[in-house]
């Protein structure tokens, strides 16, 4: 059957009160079965109106009325935020947007907006942290005695194998479960905003942990989680009542940004753990992928990646001050962060700042890589090519190990023909040029390649990893990245790149 998706937008006219505000529109669908599809969309400036006001609106919205698991559309409403002095001001009401029956007549009547039939008290709701208590996080993080309670895990392409990460989060699950079970009237939780998340047996199981009482909440790319993609295990949340919110960042407004999306992959449970990943929830598809996680055992980084979560969800996000010396600093992609030297840096330029700082060696991992650009210690633009040239020129070790089906171009041979030779992406054969060694894995059986890794090591003690790509879709996607300053979980990632050197087909050069 042929999904028609409709065309639809949002418009407001905003008091232009201050030039650092947003506006974000939460778009609730509900169906026939009685399950609510929900969706959260920036809302960007159009042009100034009159006096003090401004227009602003939505990009394209994803309105699937017919199409759908829970039946047809029996109505579709909206409510907003606005950010304002730093904290975030949801509307009063949720206001009509469309019934069926406007579908079916091809136009929206403008009088509905106004019928006090359809306006209802809005109970969407974010929350953020004080700023001091993320500093506070920050600090207690940074400043403890005891080694980092972190622990890396990586899929190496087995689901069953008793080390995959799935395990570990089904074994969270199952905490959050307990704690519920051992103070039954206390709130417990388990936030996921993760781009892809069908894995029926975690669905299972969070369906079962909300059963006992754990809140459940979901945040995935509105193109996995919307009717466009039927998806069974996602039906079964929201049809028991769990919250599902797909994000709409694929149509920016400036089509330079690229092709954008909610690509984030972390789980916080209960605020005491948290889980940072390369890897969506899908081990039934891509089970064979090599991918990575850190998992976190420490309430102050899952508080970090709790301010992250609810960023996306639509709060005001706190950036704390940062020591980029320090043993652990998390980032997400739409951030600003203070340093203690007094300069500002967003994720583009902490990659920037430790290739420029590497010594002796770099070893990036990752799925893609392109002109990645970036400020300078000195405040001068760049990008990542030209860092990692640079650093090459001054006696620093680069390997670089790619998924070799993404750094080629050209069209694609036949699945078997791994000896058809396509011709590499100008950045990275910039990097060849250079005489920096490029290493493009693949599979032994087929010309594609598993690598979905994205993370870098620094002389060996310093490591980036997360979801972050280095190229420039990550500055317009919510991604999250963590640098690692620990020389025992560096070589824990070390490991995973000799297992794939020894374990894979490799071409050079």
């Amino acid at each position: 059957m042929d999904i028609i998706n409709y065309p639809g937008g949002i418009g407001f006219c905003v008091e232009h009160y201050s030039y650092h505000k947003k506006l974000i529109v939460i778009l609730n669908i509900d169906r026939e079965d009685g399950s609510t599809e929900h969706y959260i969309a920036d809302a960007h400036y159009i042009e100034h109106l009159y006096e003090n006001y401004e227009k602003w609106q939505t990009d394209k919205l994803p309105l699937y009325p017919y199409d759908s698991p829970y039946g047809k559309v029996t109505g579709i409403s909206f409510s907003f935020i606005i950010h304002k002095d730093m904290r975030e001001l949801p509307s009063i009401y949720v206001y009509k947007y469309a019934s069926l029956e406007d579908f079916h007549r091809g136009h929206i009547n403008i009088d509905d907006f106004r019928d006090p039939a359809f306006i209802k008290y809005n109970h969407f709701n974010t929350s953020h942290p004080y700023a001091e208590t993320v500093q506070l996080a920050l600090k207690e993080i940074n400043t403890s005695r005891e080694k980092l309670p972190i622990k890396p895990f990586f899929t190496r392409g087995n689901p069953d194998e008793p080390a995959h990460p799935v395990h570990e989060i089904h074994r969270l699950i199952d905490f959050v479960i307990e704690r519920k079970r051992h103070d039954p009237y206390g709130r417990h939780y388990i936030h996921m905003a993760v781009f892809n998340f069908d894995n029926k047996n975690i669905i299972n199981h969070l369906l079962y942990a909300y059963h006992e009482g754990v809140e459940i909440e979901c945040i995935g790319g509105w193109e996995q989680v919307s009717s466009m993609d039927w998806i069974e295990s996602i039906a079964l949340l929201r049809q028991e009542g769990i919250q599902v919110y797909g994000v709409v960042r694929n149509t920016p407004h400036k089509e330079s940004g690229g092709i954008a999306s909610m690509h984030t992959k972390i789980i916080i449970f209960d605020g005491q753990a948290s889980l940072s990943a390369s890897f969506n929830l899908d081990f039934h598809i891509w089970g064979g992928n090599r991918e990575n996680c850190i998992v976190s055992y420490s309430p102050y980084i899952a508080l970090l990646y709790e301010n992250i979560y609810q960023a996306i969800k639509g709060s005001y996000y706190i950036s704390p001050e940062i020591n980029l010396s320090s043993p652990f600093n998390s980032f997400y992609s739409f951030a600003t962060y203070r340093a203690h030297n007094g300069k500002a840096y967003t994720c583009q330029d902490i990659i920037i700042r430790e290739i420029a700082r590497a010594k002796y060696s770099i070893i990036v991992v990752m799925f893609d890589i392109n002109y990645l650009s970036g400020i300078n210690e000195y405040g001068e633009k760049t990008n990542c090519i030209i860092e990692l040239i640079k650093a090459q020129l001054r006696g620093v070790h680069v390997k670089m190990i790619l998924n070799g089906s993404r750094v080629e171009a050209g069209p694609l041979p036949e699945i078997w023909d791994k000896d058809y030779r396509r011709y590499l992406k100008e950045p990275v054969q910039n990097l060849v040029d250079a005489g920096i060694e490029v290493i493009r894995l693949y599979n032994t059986w087929d010309i594609f390649s598993p690598l979905h890794h994205k993370f870098a090591i620094f002389d060996e003690e310093s490591i980036l990893t997360g979801s972050y790509n280095w190229y420039t879709v990550s500055t317009v996607s919510d991604e999250e990245m963590s640098l690692i300053r620990d020389r025992e979980i560096a070589g824990k990632f070390l490991e995973e790149v000799y297992i794939m050197l020894r374990d894979f087909r490799l071409k050079y050069g």
